[in-house]
């Protein structure tokens, strides 16, 4: 029996049932400890959640996403000899070929932009179409489709130009009925990302409608459905190789969802960042409040030593504690991520994925309380170090208080193994090396600065004249820069401000960087498609309605052929060197090119001279080139550097003359690259063009009149755009709210779990002033102006820092200048010092109240 109870299994068991009941007896410290640590994880488990959730839907839909395994879309319909080389080298099984283009659809004196789809019968080769009326496509609906010039539309276009089932929508030269709406559509259904509603016709009536023109922007598409266990993803590529056409864009389904799947993954990494920053918050808290319950049950473990434990034996009665108390936070994490997920659902459902069903799942959950335990623990690391360096002998000496080692500065190097984990964290939720390397050198410089400040305001607070105030001296005295305690606690309050105020401080330029220009200066219509002999009779029909065109902008498509003299294939792109992370896409994209005299209202010159003039060709200089900076940039070029294009086989070679930024929310027609007059005019062109702010009634009025008198002509409302634009900002402003407010609660629990330590650690240094004499209200004030001097020091230091940091990130990412959200600044700088000090003041009320005698012993 005796043997039983000394095995490894009953000492761990036993070693367990007192870490549990010693967690019991204390359960402020616990449920302090576990919620702290939950509202750490319940950012980061909520959104790997949503992006976990997103990744699911769109894998379990990649096909029917592209309607097929492999997509090849071009400007124009693919040659015989293109089509020989699909057939080699695919081989379909079937073949689908859709025609789509943008296009305005009107209906009882109404128009709006929609995006039509000419279909044959064998689309979609994936997926399903399903009718609201007819359920899912096929053969039947089909050949209706093609007999009765029937038109399935999207339910918001019956909104949009009130109609009903049964009524006519007119496309161009041809009247289409509406026969039913689409419940259910190929593609990803998010609002967010829809230029414009749905409308599916007959492919064979696409022609009749007079929309297809040689300059109009259709879309041929060829879908495939490729041979079972073809790999789509190495078809394309090969595909890509053969073709070699820079007209012809081929898609296999997996790297469309990669694609869409990669734009929200780079939404969550900034949110992921913030919740990286409540996880560090929770993590110094947690080690606060871990310090303040070893020091207050130090006595406790040396006579657990004393009586024959080992300190290994100590020290593993506490991991239990940390191991039980991270698996409770996880548990609550998860309660919670999962009880907030609809909520989130709803508030973001226009940023979502249609029917996505948003869950935690059984990674997030792995992850959460593998993350749980070892943080909780790996942030108390330096505290379970200390044990090592406890005095067990002064238990049995008289006048002799047992306590924790006072720590070393090498003991800095326990804290390194939470780093690593922080970093890990970081490496998985940013995605990129750079950017995790990034966040971690902000924390590291950080808190080396912070330190730095530290001793230089210590010195100068504990410098101050006291007056006569004796509770003013007593906290003077103890604000002292050499006291190891002060320093810790300044610092670890500076940095609290810091990750407080920083998230206030990137969503305030955010804002600022994607708030529309007043509702006066935003055009009421945008134009394209706009031929070239229709300009002038569109700005007339404009005047008779008491308005203009504005900035009419000539748009000629080119791909750019060679940089410098070299072809763009052997050009050098750096990766990632500005909007666009795949060179390959900057070398095979077709480009839209403009003319113009001078630089435009909404462009700004940033290098080099405007443009000469007229072009003359007998001028012996090559032509001029204006690009706009940060295109520049992607492609590594400068004033004075050449460019070639390809303009339907015509090679129109200039060199960069000055570079431009572009206010890219005017909404007007603005362009990446424009030449010097008379250099391109005689190339196929279509215009742009916008119309100023105009009353609602005024601007309805004059779309339909456009749309009648120019069916090809395509119109944006703008004002709609906008105030779409501005709910899905609201949407993103939502989560980062959300996001940030955790991390406030998260600086709630530090404060606290500082406060608190502090005035333990006061507990010898209060009884002895009672001791001599001391009153309550003596000491209360004493405490009082101690930490409300502490908090004030350390929230300015950390708010100056987070204003720097945050005008760094604005300018380098940003480019733009820093803005300042004020009200959580103030808010920290007022709130910060009042609760610190009335936390010290409640913590220190315990000991207020004992005798002196007995707190002495």
């Amino acid at each position: 029996m005796s043997a039983a109870r000394d095995s490894p299994r009953a000492r761990t068991a036993a070693l367990f049932r007192l870490a549990v009941r010693e967690l019991a007896h204390q359960r402020g410290f616990s449920l302090f400890f576990a919620v702290n640590l939950a509202l750490g994880l319940l950012g980061a488990i909520t959104l790997a959640s949503v992006q976990s959730s997103i990744e699911e839907t769109l894998a379990g839909r990649s096909r029917s996403f592209l309607a097929a395994d492999l997509r090849i879309a071009s400007t124009h319909p693919l040659s015989d000899s293109a089509w020989r080389t699909i057939e080699e080298e695919a081989r379909p099984v079937a073949v689908s070929r859709p025609i789509q283009l943008y296009t305005m659809v009107a209906a009882g004196g109404q128009s709006r932009l929609a995006e039509v789809r000419g279909i044959d019968e064998r689309f979609p080769l994936s997926g399903t179409v399903v009718l609201s009326g007819s359920g899912p496509v096929g053969p039947t609906q089909h050949r209706t489709l093609q007999r009765e010039h029937a038109a399935w539309v999207d339910p918001s276009i019956l909104v949009a130009l009130d109609v009903e089932l049964g009524d006519v929508l007119r496309l161009g030269h041809q009247e289409f009925r509406v026969t039913d709406t689409v419940l259910r559509d190929t593609g990803l259904s998010v609002r967010a990302i829809a230029l414009a509603p749905r409308v599916y016709i007959a492919a064979e009536h696409m022609q009749g409608t007079g929309l297809i023109q040689t300059t109009s922007r259709v879309e041929y598409q060829t879908l495939l459905r490729l041979p079972s266990g073809t790999n789509a993803t190495s078809t394309a590529e090969a595909l890509r190789r053969r073709l070699d056409d820079p007209a012809v864009r081929i898609t296999s389904h997996e790297e469309a969802i990669a694609a869409v799947s990669g734009a929200y993954s780079r939404v969550t990494r900034y949110l992921g960042a913030i919740s990286l920053i409540a996880l560090c918050l929770a993590g110094v808290a947690c080690g606060y409040a871990f310090r303040s319950y070893v020091a207050g049950r130090v006595g406790d473990l040396a006579i657990l030593m004393s009586l024959g434990a080992s300190r290994t034996r100590a020290q593993a009665l506490l991991v239990f504690q940390l191991t039980i108390l991270g698996a409770a936070a996880a548990t609550i994490a998860v309660v919670l991520a999962a009880a907030l997920l609809p909520l989130t659902g709803r508030a973001l459902a226009d940023l979502l994925p249609a029917h996505v069903d948003l869950r935690v799942g059984s990674d997030e959950i792995g992850v959460t309380y593998a993350v749980a335990l070892l943080f909780g623990t790996l942030s108390c690391l330096p505290f379970l170090a200390s044990l090592r360096r406890l005095r067990i002998a002064a238990l049995f000496q008289e006048h002799m208080s047992i306590a924790l080692a006072a720590p070393r500065t090498r003991d800095i190097l326990w804290y390194v193994p939470a780093a690593a984990l922080i970093f890990v964290l970081a490496r998985a939720q940013l995605g990129v090396l750079p950017q995790a390397l990034g966040f971690m050198a902000i924390l590291g410089v950080a808190a080396i600065a912070v330190s730095a400040i530290a001793r230089g305001l210590l010195g100068s607070i504990s410098r101050l004249d006291g007056g006569r105030g004796v509770a003013w001296r007593l906290a003077l005295r103890q604000l002292s820069p050499r006291r190891r305690a002060s320093r810790t606690a300044f610092v670890a309050l500076a940095l609290s401000s810091l990750l407080l105020v920083l998230p206030a401080q990137l969503r305030a330029v955010l804002d600022e960087r994607l708030a529309p220009p007043p509702a006066s200066e935003i055009p009421s219509l945008f134009l394209f498609d706009i031929q070239p002999e229709q300009t002038e009779p569109l700005n007339d029909l404009a005047r008779r309605s008491g308005t203009h065109l504005q900035r009419v902008a000539p748009m000629v498509r080119a791909r750019l052929d060679a940089i410098n003299g070299s072809a763009i294939a052997d050009v050098e792109i750096p990766r990632g060197n500005g909007r666009f992370d795949d060179p390959d896409r900057l070398r095979t994209r077709r480009y839209n090119l403009t003319y113009q005299s001078a630089i435009a209202s909404t462009e700004t010159l940033v290098e080099g001279r405007d443009f000469s003039g007229v072009y003359d060709p007998d001028g012996g200089q090559l032509p001029e080139i204006s690009m706009e900076v940060d295109f520049a940039r992607d492609l590594a070029v400068g004033v004075g550097d050449t460019l070639r294009f390809d303009i339907q086989g015509v090679p129109v070679e200039g060199r960069i003359v000055n570079l431009r930024s572009v206010d890219w929310s005017s909404m007007q027609p603005n362009f990446f690259v424009s030449l010097q007059p008379g250099v391109i005019e005689a190339a196929p062109a279509v215009f742009l063009a916008s119309v100023p702010s105009m009353p609602t009634d005024e601007r309805d009025r004059l779309q339909a009149a456009i749309v009648a008198a120019f069916p090809n002509v395509s119109v944006i409302d703008v004002t709609r755009i906008i105030n779409r634009a501005t709910g899905l900002i609201s949407q993103l402003e939502w989560a980062l709210g959300a996001t940030t407010v955790t991390t406030v609660l998260v600086g709630f629990f530090l404060v606290v779990a500082i406060a608190r330590d502090e005035a333990r650690a006061r507990h010898a240094d209060i009884n002895l002033l009672k001791i001599l004499g001391a009153r309550h209200s003596l000491l209360r004030r004493s405490v009082s102006a101690e930490f409300a001097l502490l908090a004030v020091g350390a929230a300015g230091a950390g708010v100056a820092l987070a204003i720097t940091i945050g005008a760094v990130l604005a300018y380098r990412f940003l480019d733009t200048g820093p803005v300042t959200a004020w009200w959580p600044l103030v808010a920290t700088l007022v709130l910060l010092p009042a609760l610190s000090s009335a936390t010290a003041r409640l913590a220190t009320r315990r000991v207020l109240r004992e005798r002196p005698s007995l707190s002495m012993r």
